[in-house]
């Protein structure tokens, strides 16, 4: 997962992310159709990550991609706490 996250990064703009990340949880879905929409298109075209989910039983894609959004949000907001700027 940890290469998945370097890769999601690389979406962001500086100011992108810190406006992600102050995003609230429940506001999330605001980027299904944005960041959502590029994860479906360059990260869950890797067969492995792909077929790790459906391995797991998350087999809609829409679910997968909402599935890494949430988990990306919440390792750079565990950076954050654990390397406070």
């Amino acid at each position: 997962m940890k290469k998945t996250f370097t890769k999601i990064e690389t979406y962001f703009t500086e100011d992108s992310l810190s406006s992600f990340l102050k995003c609230s949880y429940d506001h999330l879905y605001n980027y299904h159709y944005s960041f959502g929409k590029w994860i479906r298109n360059y990260i869950l075209s890797e067969k492995e990550l792909f077929h790790m989910f459906q391995s797991v039983g998350i087999t809609q894609i829409d679910d997968m991609s909402n599935f890494l959004i949430l988990l990306f949000y919440m390792e750079q907001h565990t950076k954050l706490f654990y390397n406070p700027q």
